[in-house]
């Protein structure tokens, strides 16, 4: 159970750490049950996790595998689709400019997680700042730390096509480890320890860069991306709504949740999407709202994240909205909702 003040994120963020886990023989669920993370998390990417503990398993990780760079070994081992971070890598289609998807991803992460947020800072001078400002409780260790790094830089490389492009310099608030070797290889730069900050440093005129910026680019974005979420299903139907479906909980709360995203992505008039979903009894603002259903029930019985985050993670710009939303699905108000299954919890204790 997720308190009201612990720092979350969407488990989405743990893809590939099976196959890291047992690539290394490790046993991924032993590692997950001594951590405290549901083993649900690990196939089911839309619910949301303690960050605490995914730090725990992160050190737990590198401890007993034997790989004391296993917050880098993971992020570097990610495909460029990087189903980790939610739709940040989805908005770079929607972007013009670097700066303009570093902006995106700031607003973005404020739903996805509240236990960090990446904020572009520009001061005028030769170089700009992307620092990974952390709420007060979640005190990263190590490992988390260096992957998540490590994960927002590939991913801005991959957003501007940087191929000979590199950071002039990445910083990290813990203290130094024994080999910095595997640092400075995997990041191509100077790497700062026991800094002020958790930040990439860069050169201002990157932020001019264009990211891909063209709708065209998402038929195979998407794609990528739904093979994944299908793997994880246990039941597929192979209907064009199961397929709609799984893709919205990544773009929720984005411009992107809509039929003419869906269209394009699907390789699709938005048209014929409109048809082929008419033909099976249902639309897409039917699905969104069942999809949104879903996911505010999950979240009001497994966690104790405020309402007001429920709200905005799935995609409601006000509370009233998603209260009257959730009386027309359930009957009653989230409040009651969240407070009748926490009484059904502990009549079933007793």
């Amino acid at each position: 159970m997720i308190g009201r003040r612990e720092p979350y994120i969407r488990a989405n963020c743990l893809f590939g750490f099976d196959d890291l886990v047992h690539s290394s023989g490790g046993d991924l669920h032993t590692l997950a049950d001594q951590a405290g993370l549901p083993r649900e998390a690990f196939s089911n990417p839309d619910i949301l996790i303690s960050w605490p503990r995914q730090g725990i398993f992160c050190e737990l990780a590198a401890q007993e595998l034997g790989r004391p760079n296993f917050g880098l070994d993971h992020a570097f081992s990610l495909p460029n689709t990087y189903p980790t971070a939610g739709a940040a890598i989805f908005l770079s289609q929607i972007t013009h400019t670097f700066e303009e998807w570093l902006d995106a991803c700031e607003r973005y992460a404020r739903y996805y997680t509240n236990a960090w947020v990446p904020l572009l800072i520009r001061d005028g001078g030769p170089f700009a700042y992307v620092r990974l400002l952390k709420d007060p409780l979640a005190k990263s260790p190590r490992q988390q730390t260096e992957g998540l790094v490590a994960t927002f830089y590939r991913m801005a490389r991959t957003v501007i096509d940087a191929t000979d492009e590199k950071a002039h310099l990445i910083r990290f608030r813990h203290a130094r480890p024994c080999d910095t070797q595997p640092h400075e290889a995997l990041f191509d730069c100077p790497v700062e320890f026991e800094a002020a900050h958790n930040e990439l440093v860069f050169p201002h005129e990157y932020l001019n860069r264009p990211t891909n910026g063209r709708l065209a680019g998402l038929e195979p974005l998407l794609d990528l991306y739904l093979r994944y979420r299908i793997a994880k299903m246990p039941l597929y139907d192979q209907s064009v709504a199961a397929t709609v479906a799984a893709g919205i909980p990544i773009v929720l709360n984005t411009s992107l949740c809509n039929l003419e995203y869906f269209a394009v992505s699907l390789g699709l008039s938005p048209k014929k999407l409109q048809r082929l979903l008419q033909q099976e009894n249902t639309s897409f603002s039917a699905i969104l709202d069942k999809v949104r259903e879903s996911l505010a029930c999950e979240m009001l019985e497994t966690t104790d994240v405020p309402i007001s985050n429920i709200c905005g993670l799935l995609g409601y710009t006000a509370l009233p909205a998603f209260n009257l939303a959730f009386k027309r699905w359930i009957g009653v108000a989230p409040s009651i909702y969240r407070e009748f299954n926490r009484r059904k919890e502990k009549d079933c204790d007793s």
